[in-house]
């Protein structure tokens, strides 16, 4: 760590990048507690221990972007994006307090500002739901590993900061993190990763995860958004609508951006949660149950692939 009273760098915290690893606020989490010492826990653990990993979610809204938009915003992973309470599950279920801080007034970039640097003076990198360019990207998940001038300026990593032609519009350092200076107006949340790791019940862990996985798969509607099993059934109902024969080419392409996204985020999602419950150390009375949802969300992984030979990808 290099520092001054002005600048606080982390050395060698490892890129953050996009995909198959899809959950950029697990990719990032599984980075910062590798850099604090923690490799146990493993993107697909964070993803189910969270319940990340079996929270699904369907817009009608992001889907029918001609009737609800101005333009398409083919983004499926936006209701996961802003899910805090799951976020700071996943911190939790790994060990350690989750301190999240949301922009809910110009107070609160003060606020900000004080989390990340106490995060860094302590050696722990610190999680920002920021955007790197507010006219090019949403805010996503991102790694901040230092400052400078006393705040005023982070450094870190984005998933998005590679993506030309808009990386030369990026101020990076010379091991290519990102420099972005009124970061916390750009911020939408940040987490950091505090206290000192505690003892874990791995049984009960275990068993709250199942019980999230549960709750989390339940059908339900929430206006335009369907969640849990219902959201298959939506989806489906989506690509049926009685409009798409006479759909103007550019609307219908913004619908099928959409859909060929979704498809994305299911396989990597049900992927990942196949591979945590196939390695979950469940309670001996369903051990059964648990290997065989595995087998169904791998099944599901297997099925997205031939909705990309149907409809590309």
């Amino acid at each position: 760590m290099a520092t001054d009273t002005q600048r606080c760098v982390l050395n060698g915290v490892h890129r953050l990048t996009f995909g198959p690893q899809s959950d950029t606020f697990c990719s990032a989490l599984r980075i910062a507690l590798e850099y604090m010492g923690e490799p146990e826990p493993t993107y697909h653990n964070l993803l189910g221990w969270s319940g990340r990993g079996f929270k699904i979610c369907w817009s009608d809204e992001l889907f029918f972007w001609d009737r609800h938009l101005g333009e398409p915003d083919a983004d499926p992973e936006q209701y996961l994006r802003s899910d805090n309470e799951t976020a700071a599950a996943a911190v939790t279920a790994a060990g350690y307090d989750a301190q999240i801080l949301t922009k809910t007034s110009p107070e609160a970039c003060a606020a900000l500002r004080s989390l990340v640097r106490d995060g860094i003076a302590e050696g722990r990198p610190v999680l920002a739901n920021l955007s790197l360019s507010t006219e090019h990207w949403a805010p996503e998940w991102s790694l901040i590993t230092g400052y400078d001038e006393d705040g005023a300026t982070v450094l870190g990593w984005s998933c998005f900061q590679d993506e030309e032609p808009w990386r030369t519009e990026i101020d990076c350092e010379p091991d290519d993190t990102f420099r972005l200076s009124d970061w916390e107006t750009r911020t939408v949340a940040a987490v950091r990763v505090g206290g000192t790791r505690q003892e874990i019940d791995e049984d009960s862990r275990a068993q709250q995860a199942l019980q999230i996985g549960v709750d989390f798969a339940r059908g339900r509607e929430d206006g335009p958004r369907t969640w849990g099993v219902s959201s298959y059934q939506a989806w489906a109902s989506a690509l049926q609508a009685d409009d798409l024969v006479d759909l103007e080419e550019h609307m219908l392409k913004g619908r099928m951006q959409y859909h060929i996204r979704y498809v994305g985020n299911l396989a990597a999602q049900r992927w990942f949660t196949s591979c945590f419950l196939k390695e979950l150390d469940a309670p001996v009375f369903c051990v059964g149950d648990v290997l065989h949802a595995a087998g169904c969300y791998a099944r599901i992984h297997e099925l997205m692939w031939d909705c990309w030979q149907v409809a590309g990808g």
